[in-house]
């Protein structure tokens, strides 16, 4: 009678685990889904797709590898216009997203400088002629050039800098002041420098897409208790060395190029066809 008993405790045991098992499955089955469903790209760009609600492994694949390809991280890449679909396996579900490429036949250096051009002619300047300029700038390494305008108080203003993006012109941000804007050819950092008695400047990379902050690096200076200016050096808003100052902005101060007001082009429709529409 005992081992009856036992018996069937243990098989009520088995059968509420079972029981538990099956309904977390069930719970997280349901509740898995993919960030997207369908994206729109352009040819040479990445996107990445996530799964939600899982922790288990997911296998990813496409269905046109000439269209997009998927790393096992769920990275996205457009190879060529066309569709092509993305699947995520997991849990023994399929999630698909709908990946929809388009050639970008309208980035090209001609189609940029029309499109500045045109941008140019109808830009509203706040200023007078005298601060008001324009120059090209290749930040990024490719055949297409950033447009950096000059409209403000030349004291205290930067280079307003716009980039041509999937057909269409794109304000990035102003940067610098004194009338001047500096960065590194072709290595897409961009330098910008705040600075009266002390300097704050932040470095920042240009893709030819995205924009983000690398770093901001300040020095500022202050007399002491015993009369002697000194200087506190900061990374990322964190007290460092003068050496680790020095060592941390020199690989993005190195070969600066500098475009000012008193190097661009005065925006006239002459100058601006001549310089943009040759």
């Amino acid at each position: 009678m005992k081992k009856l008993k036992s018996l069937l405790i243990s098989l009520a045991l088995a059968l509420v685990c079972v029981s538990m098992v099956i309904s977390t499955d069930v719970v997280e089955a349901a509740s898995v889904r993919l960030n997207k469903t369908s994206i729109t790209m352009y040819t040479g760009q990445t996107s990445t797709l996530k799964v939600s609600g899982t922790s288990k492994k997911v296998t990813w694949s496409t269905s046109n590898k000439k269209v997009a390809t998927v790393s096992s991280r769920g990275v996205v890449s457009a190879k060529s216009s066309g569709s092509a679909t993305i699947t995520a396996r997991v849990n023994n579900k399929n999630l698909k997203c709908r990946v929809t490429v388009k050639k970008q036949a309208t980035n090209n250096k001609k189609a940029a400088l029309k499109a500045y051009y045109n941008f140019l002619k109808s830009y509203k300047f706040t200023t007078g002629y005298s601060t008001r300029g324009f120059n090209l700038a290749y930040i990024n390494n490719d055949s297409i050039p950033e447009l950096v305008v000059f409209d403000g108080d030349y004291h205290v203003s930067g280079g307003k800098v716009y980039a041509y993006v999937n057909g269409k012109v794109k304000y990035l941000g102003e940067f610098g002041e004194w009338g001047g804007f500096e960065y590194q050819e072709k290595k897409g950092v961009i330098c910008s420098t705040w600075s009266r008695s002390n300097s704050y400047t932040t470095y920042y990379r240009w893709n030819g897409s995205k924009l983000s902050t690398i770093m901001s690096a300040n020095s500022i200076g202050q007399f002491n208790s015993n009369g002697d200016y000194v200087c506190q050096y900061y990374i990322n808003n964190k007290k460092v060395t003068r050496s680790k100052y020095e060592s941390s902005t020199a690989p993005y101060e190195k070969g600066l190029k500098s475009i000012s007001l008193s190097n661009s082009y005065a925006v006239t429709d002459s100058v601006m066809r001549n310089k943009l529409l040759y």
